[in-house]
């Protein structure tokens, strides 16, 4: 009968970081999930992403002068909270930091439905984080940032 090594024996440093990349993502991911599972995307994951996108949604229907005003900004993030969050907690408004001039992008982000918005939002965000890595490694020393080390660097 073949004998069984225990796991983890022998890893050399480049294994042990690989290993602990792989955690951390696994980690992440599967925080991600249960929040996905929970319909939690707007207390957990998309909290600053709800004022952006509630900016955008008044702008587009009630104009500029609405985007500031607590009660409109609250009456249109109730909707975006789980129902579980909404009967058992107080909203408290998250309102929009930016200046009117800047709300476009979420304008147009306003137009789709919060979660779908929220995606693209985040894939969006994600991958100018990768590109910004890649060049940031590339003006650096100019070699571009290994695949690994940009892996390491998001999680």
């Amino acid at each position: 009968m073949p004998r069984i090594s225990p796991p983890f024996r022998n890893m050399n440093p480049r294994a042990w970081q690989n290993l602990a990349i792989a955690g951390l993502a696994m980690f992440y991911l599967i925080q991600i999930a249960l929040d996905v599972l929970w319909g939690n995307t707007r207390g957990n994951l998309g909290i600053d992403f709800a004022s952006y996108w509630s900016a955008g949604f008044i702008a587009n229907r009630f104009g500029y002068s609405e985007v500031y005003d607590l009660a409109t900004i609250e009456a249109v993030q109730l909707p975006l909270l789980p129902d579980f969050a909404a009967a058992t907690s107080p909203l408290a408004a998250i309102p929009t930091p930016y200046l009117p001039v800047f709300l476009l992008p979420f304008q147009l982000l306003a137009w789709m439905q919060p979660v779908a918005a929220y995606w693209l939002w985040t894939a969006l965000n994600v991958a100018t984080l990768v590109a910004y890595l890649r060049f940031l490694g590339q003006a650096a020393d100019g070699n571009p940032l290994e695949a690994r080390l940009v892996a390491l660097i998001m999680v």
